[in-house]
């Protein structure tokens, strides 16, 4: 399902830390970029966030940890659209990689990954002197620089279509229609502090979905009580949601010492399990 593939992105992205873009970084994001979001390995790595979301498969085919950073881009609004991704970093050849998709070397410390014909297009953005989306490298310049991690997503529930789902249910429609843009972003220190804006059609419906906000967290747990996002969602303090012209914005703060005191809990009781299921 769309939905749960862009929330898994914006997830993802909003626990990651990114870093800065330079400009000739922005020219390798296509104009029709649906999602892009930036990680910062090294960063990443240091945190306790990596038991909940481990990046460690989308570099598996490098050799060593020297990567420092990777920027993962969604073409065009479609379900199944094309996917770029940037290495930056120490970018040997890859290792094992099997999937069909090529692995290009731009310089000694950037390399791209996708299929044929994706690669082929960033490697024409790569030479060219201009930008391909001036508007949103912009915006994507503006998050790099104000947060360690960042995502962008332009109209995500456009087009969305699930197995099994009429796609003509009205206000069904309606609402994957409603959001225009989505913009997320953290910054971490002794706290994560992490912000959510979205982008609507008018400040009406910035206002509902605020007060939609204010209580996101109780219903991830009422609707998903088992999983990982419910679990984070439990440590979020400071909730603060707020409608300004026609963006809502959410924010919220996670404290590291609760976040690492959650994961051995949670390894404390797996063990139990485990355990018990041997006996």
């Amino acid at each position: 399902m769309r939905f749960k593939t862009i929330l898994a992105e914006m997830v993802l992205a909003a626990v990651l830390p990114g870093a800065q873009l330079d400009s000739k970084l922005l020219k390798l994001i296509p104009q029709d970029a649906n999602v892009v979001c930036g990680i910062d390995l090294d960063r990443y790595r240091a945190t306790a966030l990596t038991s909940f979301y481990p990046v460690d498969p989308w570099v598996r085919t490098f050799a060593g940890d020297g990567l420092h950073q990777l920027i993962a881009i969604l073409q065009g609004p479609a379900q199944h659209a094309p996917e770029l991704t940037i290495y930056v970093g120490p970018v040997g050849s890859p290792v094992g990689w099997d999937d069909g998709n090529e692995y290009r070397v731009l310089d000694d410390s950037t390399a791209i990954l996708g299929n044929d014909l994706v690669v082929d297009e960033a490697m024409e953005r790569w030479n060219q002197a201009e930008l391909p989306n001036e508007a949103l490298a912009s915006k994507i310049k503006v998050l790099s620089d104000t947060y360690d991690a960042w995502v962008i997503a332009i109209k995500p529930f456009d087009e969305n279509e699930s197995p099994g789902i009429p796609i003509n249910l009205k206000h069904r429609a309606d609402f994957l229609q409603l959001v225009q843009e989505v913009q997320a972003g953290i910054r971490l220190g002794s706290f994560y502090d992490a912000t959510v804006e979205i982008t609507l059609p008018s400040p009406d419906d910035a206002y509902a979905m605020a007060a939609i906000g204010r209580w996101l967290p109780g219903f991830i747990q009422a609707s998903q009580p088992s999983s990982k996002e419910s679990s984070l969602a439990d440590l979020a303090e400071n909730i603060t949601a707020i409608a300004k012209g026609n963006v809502a914005s959410l924010s919220f703060s996670l404290d590291p010492i609760k976040l690492q005191e959650l994961i051995e809990s949670q390894r404390k009781a797996e063990k139990e399990q485990d355990s018990d299921a041997i006996q």
